[in-house]
């Protein structure tokens, strides 16, 4: 079990304002997408379905990408590189029954440990 949590967000580039109108494109589409899903619940027909789907990934995408573009305008270049976070932990801890407890430990100690970069 994981032990003594950090969040550790890693740089991963410059983020541009058409990086930004594409991730937004991305998010809008999947939320347009759900609504498009939802709203196909009262559709009367399969094909209105699949049009009532695509609407919505559609205007979700468009929306999405203004959205991004807009929002990312508005950061003036304050935070113009885009990360990606991660949950690590400090060290972990082993609980096991006792009766397993001196297998548990042969098995540590024959495992290899990865260097830490």
């Amino acid at each position: 079990m994981g032990s003594d949590l950090k969040q550790v967000e890693r740089v991963l580039g410059r983020l541009t304002k058409l990086k930004a109108a594409l991730v937004g494109a991305g998010t809008g589409a999947w939320f347009g997408a759900l609504v498009g899903l939802l709203l196909s619940l009262f559709a009367d027909s399969g094909t209105a379905v699949v049009l009532l789907l695509l609407w919505g990934l559609l205007y979700g995408a468009l929306f999405g990408a203004v959205w991004g573009f807009v929002a990312h305008l508005l950061t003036f270049g304050q935070r113009d590189f885009s990360t990606f976070g991660v949950t690590v932990a400090s060290r972990f801890d082993i609980y096991c029954a006792s009766e397993h407890a001196a297998r548990a430990a042969d098995m540590l100690a024959a495992m290899q440990t990865a260097p830490r970069t």
